[in-house]
């Protein structure tokens, strides 16, 4: 949630509990201690996260003018660096396959994916290769053992045709 904070207004003084994240979205904030009655300035702050989940306040921060933060709570924080992964590897991935060779494509779907839910004509068109290099491929891979072929394919050697990718 975005916060609006007007200048001199505290975010949070020395020693309070921290339960959120807390990013500075606009506006400048320093923060500082007191050393017996005189303020030590300690940094000034633009934009960014001004503090992390979990413990003591170390410092107060006021604002210096009309600032917006945004506050997230751990458990939030946590479910969005946890979807920003699956979609970084998820991206990751799709561009491994683009860079596969037409073997790699197909055992890489071999693994990942219910092949023989599936037609051999889409399964090409996902894999961008023709329907006979996909023929062609699973002949070969048929003939070294890795899958039979009898009515619907079936993996032999898992581990062998993950050997393929690396």
């Amino acid at each position: 949630m975005i916060r609006k904070h007007y200048k001199g207004d505290i975010l949070y003084y020395e020693g309070n509990s921290l339960d959120g994240y807390l990013f500075l979205s606009s506006g400048s904030v320093k923060a500082f201690k007191y050393s017996g009655e005189n303020e030590v300035f300690l940094y000034s702050l633009s934009d960014g996260l001004i503090s992390d989940v979990g413990g003591v306040a170390l410092s107060t921060v006021e604002f210096l003018e009309d600032s917006e933060v945004l506050h997230i709570d751990d458990l939030t924080m946590r479910d969005l660096i946890d979807e920003s992964q699956k979609r970084l590897m998820l991206i990751n991935e799709s561009f491994n396959i683009m860079c596969y060779s037409a073997i790699e494509k197909v055992v890489y779907f071999l693994l990942k994916k219910d092949f023989n839910s599936f037609k051999n004509c889409d399964i090409a068109m996902m894999l961008n290769i023709s329907s006979e290099t996909l023929s062609r491929v699973l002949s070969k891979l048929q003939k070294q053992g890795f899958i039979s072929r009898v009515a619907d394919v079936q993996i032999l050697d898992r581990d062998a045709l993950l050997g393929l990718l690396l």
